[in-house]
């Protein structure tokens, strides 16, 4: 596999005061990819970008600390991914050409609160929201496929005891998902699988520290 990968991003923090502060971040990448196999050749040309943005409240009273983070990013991706047959290790007769944009959003907020230097609380919930389109150039008519998966909401809790310094009991409980990826939606066999759904999963857990 061969592959080339450009990454450019900028950070900006503002403070607003001593309680309330901001985060943003904006990105932009870009991936060159050629893939080789015994069945066939992958070429794959990669740009994407995205945003996040952070804002934090932050207020400390005896020996108590609470905490709100607040939020939301963006994720926009052009792919072209081309496969052929492999000739020798070089591309022979193009097989498919495919147009991909993928779109993400997420917001987000998560509250903590310390008590006591003893008790840590944490509650948050994400929603997001993925769609993807895929475009056959090399059949025709071209024909777009979409897809936009559901809101999926990402809730999660814990909570964590400290005894002293040095020990700690915690538990959590969280909700998440995983949207299909790129390579899942358009594999290098050429099947456009738009149908896949997002996976499903729930954590619980307990432990030591």
């Amino acid at each position: 596999i061969y592959q080339k990968n450009f990454l450019a991003g900028l950070s900006h923090h503002y403070f607003f005061n001593n309680y309330f502060r901001n985060t943003t971040t904006v990105y932009g990448a870009f991936a060159q990819i050629k893939n080789p196999t015994f069945r066939n050749y992958e070429r794959r040309n990669e740009p994407h970008f995205g945003g996040r943005t952070v804002f934090t409240y932050e207020k400390k009273w005896d020996d108590h600390t609470f905490q709100i983070v607040a939020g939301g990013e963006s994720q926009q991706a052009y792919f072209n991914t081309q496969v052929s047959k492999n000739k020798g290790g070089n591309p022979d007769t193009l097989q498919t050409n495919d147009d991909l944009r993928f779109r993400l959003y997420s917001v987000f907020v998560q509250g903590d609160i310390e008590l006591n230097k003893s008790w840590i609380l944490s509650a948050g919930v994400s929603l997001n929201n993925s769609a993807v389109d895929i475009t056959r150039l090399n059949k025709y008519p071209v024909v777009a496929q979409s897809r936009t998966y559901r809101n999926e909401f990402s809730p999660r809790f814990s909570v964590l005891r400290k005894f002293g310094n040095n020990f700690s009991l915690f538990t959590s409980l969280a909700k998440g998902f995983s949207p299909p990826t790129v390579a899942e939606l358009l594999p290098s066999t050429g099947v456009i699988s738009t149908s896949l759904e997002a996976e499903q999963g729930i954590n619980y857990e307990l432990g030591s520290r």
